[in-house]
């Protein structure tokens, strides 16, 4: 059965900035009224960004990404779907060994979100 991981929040005070750390509370969660696909680019984007053909996983991406509603991420053995429509966590890492890489399927392609994107 698949399990979503908690999210952990880490809040710090600087001494000399707070009176009383314990009077903190979180704010009121706010929900949300966009997502991702409303700060994508639709235009093509710069040929860098779009898996080609001759890319050695290619037809592993071809077959596993369909939508075009959903953004993926390419973890080095296999494409997680993210289905909840928020955009997953983005890291400076992010593509420098193939892992956890954000791609979504366009009308041009297959293709990594762009620096803009992100």
């Amino acid at each position: 059965m698949f399990r979503r991981p908690a999210r952990i929040f880490i809040v710090g005070f600087q001494r000399d900035k707070v009176e009383n750390r314990f009077d903190f509370s979180f704010p009121e969660k706010i929900p949300l009224t966009k997502t991702i696909h409303d700060f994508l680019d639709a235009d093509k984007q710069a040929d860098k960004y779009y898996y080609q053909p001759t890319h050695k996983y290619y037809d592993e991406l071809n077959e596993m990404i369909m939508k075009r509603d959903t953004i993926y991420q390419w973890r080095r053995h296999y494409v997680r779907e993210n289905k909840n429509n928020a955009c997953p966590t983005l890291t400076a890492n992010m593509g420098t060994g193939g892992h956890n890489v954000p791609i979504i399927r366009d009308d041009y392609g297959i293709r990594k979100l762009t620096p803009r994107d992100c």
